[in-house]
């Protein structure tokens, strides 16, 4: 069985994945390489840039824009996969005994910033517990 702190690092790097910069760069990247993939096009002749090119403009800044939108629904629908997998280990955790709530909760503020997705882990935490969330 893991230990309390194997448990919480495991919880953190989970969540971690999906962190509002990670995300962020994501999201800017697919922007930039869309953006590149319509100026190709339109250099390519596939999205007609004549006789208008306010219509080619239009064309760009709705691809690029789609595109962020899909990646940042993908992520948030991992985010929300990710938090419920990690209370349904959080649940098993705790109904084998291994440690109580209040003491992972301790655990996780005494250690907060020193693993990653430590405040997540933290918010989850709370959240088990009925207890109103903590900010800072």
């Amino acid at each position: 069985m893991q230990s309390r702190a194997e448990v919480l690092r495991s919880l953190g790097e989970s969540l971690d994945r999906y962190a509002p910069h990670r995300v962020a760069r994501l999201g800017c990247g697919a922007g930039a390489a869309l953006a590149l993939l319509a100026v190709a096009g339109g250099f390519a002749g596939l999205i007609p840039a004549d006789p208008i090119f306010p219509g080619f403009l239009r064309i760009l800044i709705l691809t690029v824009l789609s595109g962020v939108l899909l990646v940042f629904a993908i992520c948030a629908a991992l985010e929300t996969s990710a938090e419920r997998r990690a209370g349904r280990e959080l649940a098993s955790y705790l109904a084998s005994g291994e440690a109580d709530l209040a003491t992972l909760l301790e655990m996780a503020r005494a250690r907060r910033g020193r693993f990653p997705g430590s405040e997540r882990v933290i918010e989850l935490l709370e959240k088990a517990s009925g207890r109103p969330l903590t900010s800072a």
